[in-house]
């Protein structure tokens, strides 16, 4: 179980995220994120860990916490840059963080 304020932060990186990140990467993630390519996510220290299977089959590391989002894909190793990976680690995290604060006996809004 992830802390409030981890969270809340989940919440505001997934809107920053949906602003800033190229379409393709975006679209990219989502279908990631739809395939079940996310294997797990792991609350760590302030943030949290994925691990994510990529499109060759090899699996990354995804590191997100409230000062650095990192991936050991080729991608982000190469430009710094938010790469599919993060993001559908984020988009699955966020998933996750909607379904634990959302009132016993409610439905899912998708």
């Amino acid at each position: 179980m992830v802390s409030q304020y981890i969270a809340q932060y989940i919440v505001d990186l997934h809107g920053k995220i949906l602003n800033h990140v190229k379409r393709a990467i975006l679209m990219k993630a989502v279908r990631m994120v739809s395939q079940g390519r996310v294997l797990y996510v792991r609350p760590y220290g302030d943030g949290f860990i994925a691990m994510v299977k990529g499109d060759s089959g090899e699996v990354y590391r995804v590191t997100i916490t409230l000062r650095k989002q990192a991936c050991t894909c080729p991608y982000f190793s190469l430009r710094r840059k938010l790469c599919k990976h993060i993001v559908a680690a984020i988009i699955f995290a966020k998933g996750i963080v909607r379904r634990n604060l959302q009132p016993h006996g409610s439905k899912a809004s998708v």
